[in-house]
């Protein structure tokens, strides 16, 4: 019996495990990776999972590091794995990303894009171009009494901070975006060709129980109703204690699965090669029935991830090796990182209980642009946009060590526009093969005579 043979009846053995043995390994699948490598094995083990009674089951992944040049990095496998970008996304800024898989980017003509780096669907906003530079020359010349005009390079690098939106971004005409920047705000709602700018200084925003939040260097927190023009921002909640808020440090607003929590990243700025970085936390927790803010010294099972990225709650509980009261963060220095030279290295993890600082993510590099940042993976949000078969061909290109030949990221109607291109250069190179050697020919009849 041959080596090949023996192979064969191994494979047809595994094919043939009983559904219910199938439907048990497969509760014990943690996270992405897991899954896709199952079901690669075969077509049964494929179909096991489908139809698998847990798979109705929503589990939210760990958070993955999107670094600069379309790398992904997996804190629980410690794997930094490539993604198929198209050329264009590589020189976009990273602006925000949501639960749901999807990252804002944005490019050097201020084209907002949406992509789902798993997927790789995407799908494109109105541009910030048109009235958004005007109205950003326009307070320039109130700032400084003289006209000066902002090119979109320099808006996008120093202005721009974060971009959140409302789900579904798979339904378009239903979503609506608010883009953070450095002394204004700029949302889009469904059907308008254009953005809308409002001016106001805030540090953060998000989008919580279908309402967008901001607030500011002091504390406060606003809403944000975009579908009422005369009353767009009202206060909402006072800042717990005034002394704790100041100007260098950086807040975030995180919703957790009983209430909204303040989070303040305090910061130091020793100057040199380091210019900046993060030394500790303190978290608050919003009472709804007072409206205050409490402080919070301990998450519990909880684990926080802040940055551009929309803050997030997840409990240490559902993933192994992972401990509790712990803060992951990234660098969100703009002001520091748009320079090219320092920018990108402030990222770690923060015990909330001893006041450790420790790494997720170590680099060598003084400076990464764009600035890393957290996203979570979510493929099957896009299933409708790009079809099942391009999400697997994708999947198993990201968890596969060994890169499959050129063409298998493409789909059908890749495949097939690529077929045209090379008959239609087969029929051009025959024509031009028949009419040389008809020529030849003709000067060879002409010689001769």
């Amino acid at each position: 019996m041959t080596l090949h043979h023996q192979t064969d009846m191994a494979l047809a053995g595994w094919s043939e495990l009983p559904r219910e043995l199938l439907f048990l390994i497969e509760t014990h699948l943690m996270n992405l990776s897991d899954r896709v490598l199952f079901a690669a094995v075969c077509k049964s083990w494929r179909s096991a999972l489908k139809e698998s009674p847990n798979r109705s089951c929503f589990r939210r992944e760990f958070p993955w590091l999107m670094l600069p040049g379309g790398t992904l990095y997996s804190p629980l496998e410690d794997k930094v794995r490539s993604i198929n970008l198209p050329n264009r996304h590589h020189f976009q800024r990273f602006l925000g990303s949501s639960t749901d898989g999807w990252v804002a980017m944005v490019d050097e003509l201020l084209n907002v894009n949406l992509f789902n780096p798993i997927s790789g669907a995407k799908a494109c906003l109105p541009s910030l171009t048109s009235n958004f530079l005007v109205m950003m020359s326009y307070k320039l010349c109130q700032l400084f009494s003289r006209r000066s005009w902002m090119s979109a390079l320099d808006v996008r690098d120093i202005h721009l901070r974060k971009a959140v939106w409302s789900p579904d971004p798979n339904n378009f005409g239903s979503m609506s975006m608010v883009l953070l920047l450095k002394s204004m705000v700029a949302f889009h709602r469904p059907g308008d060709a254009q953005w809308t700018i409002m001016y106001g200084e805030f540090i953060d925003l998000i989008y919580y129980k279908e309402i967008f939040y901001l607030v500011d260097h002091k504390g406060q927190v606003f809403t944000l109703n975009i579908n009422n023009i005369q009353e767009k921002v009202c206060e909402r909640w006072k800042p717990w204690k005034m002394d704790l808020m100041m100007e260098s440090n950086k807040l975030y607003l995180v919703e957790s699965p009983s209430s909204l929590l303040l989070v303040i990243r305090e910061m130091e700025f020793p100057g040199g090669c380091c210019p900046y970085r993060t030394t500790s936390f303190k978290v608050f927790e919003l009472n709804e029935a007072t409206l205050r803010w409490k402080r919070k010294v301990d998450l519990g099972d909880g684990m926080l991830f802040l940055g551009m990225n929309s803050s997030i709650h997840l409990s240490a509980s559902d993933f192994a090796g992972c401990q509790g009261n712990n803060i992951y963060f990234t660098d969100d220095n703009m002001a520091q990182s748009c320079s090219l030279e320092h920018g990108g290295y402030d990222m770690g993890v923060f015990s909330l209980g001893d006041g450790s600082l420790g790494w997720h993510y170590r680099t060598d590099k003084r400076s990464m642009w764009p600035d890393p940042i957290w996203i979570f993976p979510n493929p099957a949000g896009s299933v409708r946009m790009v079809g099942r078969c391009t999400i697997r061909r994708r999947l198993v290109y990201l968890f596969n060590d060994h890169l499959p030949d050129p063409f298998y990221f493409l789909d059908a109607r890749g495949r097939g526009q690529i077929c045209a291109r090379l008959l239609r250069l087969f029929c051009l190179y025959c024509c031009i093969h028949i009419i040389s050697s008809f020529f030849m020919s003709l000067l060879k009849w002409l010689w001769m005579l």
